[in-house]
């Protein structure tokens, strides 16, 4: 393997769903060119993602890396999506800083069930029905389920699909687990293979840290926002689901000790916060000018909710087109 003696560190985001990663996809999209930035989709990676194990993921990585010229794999800057497996600074021949989110993991179920159904109740039902999003991951028998029933049928069995397991049984798909999920041992040693975990339950300051690890220098609103379905309050609903994520829940209290010590130990963090905090002035700028239509879309929306008439004029506008 030729080594690429490049000073700067990869850094690698392992985008774990329903934890904040989209926001900041979206920033490193707008914020890094095609040639400095990798998304590992399962069309680009070539796996299907229902089947495979590590390897099946890690074979699959080295042969996008090591199909690229020289010049690109050098170029390379961030490695980011849902299905980055550990194990790529041999495959890059330079250092690799990983990356992640995670959030309490209670939540992030019920901000599943929000985001199935936030999407679902959007589309007509033209447009949706048949769709395999919908009818994997959100429908029961072919209708809409409430909580309780999607979360039976669609997490709490043996068969549930890769990204609504659990985030230690994620983690060990991707090889940045080994051993017993329910090991304490495991799941610190699996914390400590990443650079920074971040946790976007716990306000901003994680996020805009993130920015500033990147060099990030244009800002944008934030991304994938779910209408509130779930009564995140009720003990009942709190329960079932935590007897399905204990792992996860000892994963997250260990992820907000080693969080506080690494802000402990890092004297920059707060001033690469702030720093970040005052250059954000810019976002409605930056917004505009690099993401126009988006911003339109939001105006849009806007505009739905403030003025009668503005939507139902605007969809027979877009009938008519």
């Amino acid at each position: 393997m030729i080594m690429i003696t490049n000073s700067q560190p990869v850094y690698v985001f392992l985008h774990i769903q329903k934890c904040g990663g989209t926001t900041l996809i979206k920033h490193i999209e707008k914020n890094f060119s095609a040639n400095e930035r990798v998304k590992f989709t399962p069309e680009l990676i070539g796996v299907d993602i229902s089947k495979a194990k590590y390897k099946d993921f890690l074979k699959a990585a080295t042969k996008v890396i090591e199909s690229m010229p020289y010049w690109k794999k050098a170029k390379i800057k961030v490695i980011y999506g849902h299905f980055v497996p550990y194990g790529l600074a041999k495959i890059l021949g330079k250092e690799v800083r990983y990356v992640t989110f995670l959030r309490n993991p209670v939540d992030r179920v019920f901000s599943f069930y929000d985001h199935y159904k936030t999407l679902y109740d959007k589309e007509c039902p033209e447009v949706r029905d048949g769709k395999r999003f919908y009818t994997y991951g959100f429908l029961v028998n072919g209708k809409e389920p409430d909580f309780v029933k999607w979360f039976n049928t669609k997490l709490n069995n043996k068969n549930v699909q890769f990204s609504l397991t659990t985030i230690p049984m994620y983690l060990k798909l991707l090889g940045y687990l080994k051993g017993s999920v329910s090991s304490r041992s495991t799941l610190t040693k699996t914390l400590n293979k990443f650079y920074f975990v971040g946790l976007s339950d716990q306000g901003v300051s994680d996020i805009f840290y993130f920015y500033s690890l990147l060099g990030i220098r244009k800002y944008f609103v934030n991304q994938n926002v779910s209408v509130s379905y779930v009564n995140r309050r009720s003990s009942k609903l709190r329960k079932l689901v935590s007897d399905k994520v204990r792992n996860g829940k000892v994963l997250y209290a260990l992820a907000l000790r080693i969080h506080s010590n690494f802000r402990n130990e890092n004297k920059n963090f707060t001033d690469s916060v702030e720093a970040v905090r005052r250059a954000r002035i810019v976002l409605p700028v930056t917004q505009v000018v690099f993401d126009f239509r988006e911003t339109v879309g939001l105006v849009s929306s806007k505009l739905r909710k403030i003025i009668p008439g503005y939507g139902t004029v605007l969809d027979f506008l877009k009938a008519k087109c």
